[in-house]
């Protein structure tokens, strides 16, 4: 009953995680998706900026062509085809139309608006400005002269030309954006996504509707740049979908190959799709239903346990072909008690401790390794029994001389001579290569962006001469003329190393007071100059009167640049951003926050894989304890001895091939320590000496599947995976090697 009702309980599963998977798309592709949610203050600012700023919703595309009519005929196809897609269209004279409003409204009150150069120039060589008024009006493209009695002097449209961004942008009749460059023309188009560039069914909308346009410009020899996070995510996708299939399909078959060779029976190969499907689908739903969605790693990783859970279905055939006629089916587990309960223990233990670590990625690889164990151990239990109908049949003559070579090096290595040099040489060599050792946290060396876009993106740059900033400061106060004042303070004092910051276009109130003065001023000393020297009879038109300061109201005013700029929290409170140009001597004080995202990802990965590094040897010294309570202090010695040989010189050859570590080897280690503890229980606790042998042929099947499943994630495009399927594959060698070295022969 327990097996029909456990049968039951996993069907249900297969349904409700291949629904979440299918039909509702519950994967995550973006891998800062697996960082955990921001825990401090910078990481919280810094997603904020990247949210208010919207830069993961941009889609940036430029055509080109040297006949400029098929670029705009490419241009038209993709506003036409942008406009039956839910996205905003960046529409340039509409943009324009909106600074020209806002700078309409300024102009109210454009005496205190004044530019820091000018306002110098006042105090120090008011009569500069004179000169400079007379260029402008004898200039064939000068400001004119309808403004004259409003600003003599021409100080607000001075003013909006240094705040206004200078960039090499035309444009043509209809006013769309154009860029001439090596007799080139280029169309540049800006997007807005209405749903976020992470979400599958957006990417393939969206993808599905552009690839006409894109064919018909490489058909026309138009070339097309394009750059965004969408186009970023949906390469990312297909890059690990692809791996995914590929790996994941090797690794399947080449399982089943090899187990249908040693056992030279399909009912092994049933049984382990049967336990890895009831694992996968326990542990996959338990993570659906913790997180909402899985992590495209996560479900890799996942998808992997097909090396372990085959492990259990490999010990229990084979502890089946060796048991009496005259046992009873129920025995079978007698024969591998305790090893595969403490194997399975260890196992679980080891991958539940991952769970500590706050990455919500890391905690769904543990959540489908432990319970995905765990599921696959009690499928094994309940369903073994029944299906056990095979016939013992003689091995195929590679597996009989595997057998003697496995044979042989166990009794080499029960000389005492053998166990001790190879010992020193372990720790040798993982001692001397430590010199080498190094480590790398950068979260931008574990994406793996895709070539030809980010060579798109490097040429945008350099065609519109943009390069976002990758750092910014951070101001607080209690309402927007503080936090303006607080900027002025603050680029008073780091002029050369600003951006753009939002006080630069709207001076504080106390500011806007000032320039106002010093205006009055400049009108006092000299206008009747200016007046003289154009033989017009100019009035100043400020008055006496107390000047009443320009004071932003909605957030929502501010011209496209600059609404990013600013932030009004949930208590009313407001948070400001100043982009800097580089980051040199610039002078802060306690209310500013220097954010460097790309610094804080690196701190926060550099004390996770630190926090990884002491959950290894806080497991290691729980396996040791454990061990030494069940099998005594020279037991432990015997059973820890190859896996600990096995991790350092597996460390020392990532260090001797100069692989910097990361979070992802690591987390392979774990991996290597709860496997290579599985085959040292199981040689090391095994009841009948007269078929020991069997066993050392059941290990190194269960190593050959623990490769082909983990191992060949070292050939993942991937960094993360490719860390630690490097890990893994070099581990589990080792492990292998070292117990059947150790361990082969009965202790």
């Amino acid at each position: 009953y327990l097996a029909i009702l456990w049968t039951a309980i996993v069907i249900f599963f297969i349904a409700f995680s291949t629904h979440a998977l299918v039909i509702n798309n519950k994967i995550q592709t973006d891998l800062l998706a697996l960082l955990p949610a921001q825990e401090n203050l910078l990481l919280q600012e810094a997603q904020n900026f990247m949210d208010d700023s919207g830069l993961q919703s941009r889609l940036v595309i430029l055509v080109g062509h040297q006949d400029k009519n098929k670029a705009k005929e490419a241009f038209s196809r993709l506003i036409n085809t942008f406009s039956q897609l839910p996205v905003v269209v960046h529409n340039v004279p509409e943009t324009a139309t909106h600074y020209r409003k806002f700078f309409q409204t300024l102009y109210g009150y454009r005496h205190g608006f004044l530019h820091n150069d000018d306002a110098k120039k006042i105090e120090s060589d008011a009569s500069f400005l004179t000169n400079r008024a007379l260029s402008y009006i004898a200039s064939p493209v000068s400001f004119g002269t309808p403004n004259l009695r409003e600003d003599p002097f021409f100080l607000f449209p001075s003013f909006v030309q240094h705040v206004m961004p200078t960039a090499p942008f035309d444009q043509d009749a209809e006013g769309n954006i154009t860029i001439i460059n090596n007799d080139t023309t280029w169309y540049l188009l800006n997007v807005t996504l209405k749903d976020t560039a992470f979400s599958l069914t957006t990417q393939k909308q969206i993808l599905e509707k552009l690839e006409p346009d894109f064919e018909f410009c490489t058909k026309n020899g138009i070339t097309v740049l394009k750059t965004g996070a969408l186009f970023y995510a949906a390469a990312g996708f297909k890059q690990a979908n692809t791996e995914m299939s590929t790996l994941g399909a090797i690794s399947a078959i080449g399982v089943l190959i090899l187990v249908f060779l040693f056992f030279r029976s399909a009912q092994p190969i049933l049984m382990a799709i049967a336990v890895l499907i009831s694992g996968i689908s326990v542990s996959l739903s338990l993570c659906l239903y913790l997180f909402g969605a899985v992590h495209i790693v996560a479900l890799l990783f996942g998808c992997s346990l097909i090396g372990v859970t085959v492990d259990y279905v490999v010990h229990y055939y084979n502890a089946a072909l060796n048991l009496d006629k005259s046992s009873d089916r129920f025995q079978v587990f007698k024969t591998l008690m305790p090893a595969m309960f403490l194997a399975l223990l260890s196992s679980v233990f080891g991958y539940a401790v991952l769970g500590i670590v706050p990455f919500p990625g890391i905690q769904q690889m543990a959540i489908l390794a432990a319970f995905g164990l765990l599921a696959a151990f009690i499928s094994l239990v309940l369903w073994g029994p029944y299906c056990i109908k095979i016939k013992y049949k003689k091995h195929f003559l590679f597996f009989e001389k595997l057998l003697i070579f496995l044979v042989t090096l166990s009794e080499y290595g029960t000389k005492k001579t053998v166990q001790r040099t190879w010992t020193f040489l372990c720790v040798l060599f993982f001692s001397i290569s430590c010199f080498n050792i190094s480590f790398n946290d950068d979260v931008r060396a574990f994406q793996s962006l895709n070539v030809a876009l980010k060579n798109e993106e490097e040429h945008i740059k350099k065609l519109i001469q943009f390069d976002q900033p990758e750092h910014f400061i951070v101001l607080h106060g209690k309402n927007i003329d503080d936090l303006l004042e607080q900027e002025e303070a603050f680029l008073s004092k780091n002029t050369p190393f600003i951006q753009k910051a939002l006080s630069q276009l709207i001076p504080s109130q106390k500011r806007q007071i000032t320039n106002y003065k010093l205006v009055q001023s400049l009108h006092k000393s000299q206008l009747h100059h200016l007046s003289d020297y154009l033989g017009i009879n100019l009035k100043s038109d400020i008055s006496s009167s107390v000047f009443d300061p320009y004071q932003l109201k909605q957030l929502d005013d501010l011209p496209d640049g600059f609404r990013h700029l600013i932030r009004q929290e949930k208590d009313g409170s407001f948070t400001s951003r100043v982009l800097l140009k580089k980051q040199a001597n610039l002078q802060k004080n306690e209310s500013t926050l220097y954010i460097n995202p790309i610094q804080e990802y690196q701190n926060l990965f550099q004390k996770y894989r630190s926090s990884a590094q002491y959950m290894l040897i806080f497991s290691i010294f729980i396996i040791s304890v454990l061990s030494i309570v069940l099998h005594g202090l020279k037991g432990s010695f015997h059973i820890m001895r190859p896996i600990m040989l096995s991790l350092m010189g597996t460390i020392g050859m990532i260090n001797f091939l100069h692989i910097p570590f990361t979070l992802f080897h690591i987390m392979g280690s774990l991996l290597v320590l709860c496997i290579g503890i599985d085959y040292a229980l199981f040689l090391y606790c095994r009841h009948n000496t007269d078929k020991e042998n069997a066993l050392l042929l059941a290990n190194i099947i269960c190593a050959a599947t623990t490769i082909l499943s983990f191992g060949f994630l070292a050939f993942s495009q991937t960094k993360a995976i490719h860390d630690f399927g490097l890990f893994v594959l070099i581990g589990i060698i080792l492990c292998f090697f070292n117990t059947t070295l150790f361990l082969g022969k009965k202790v």
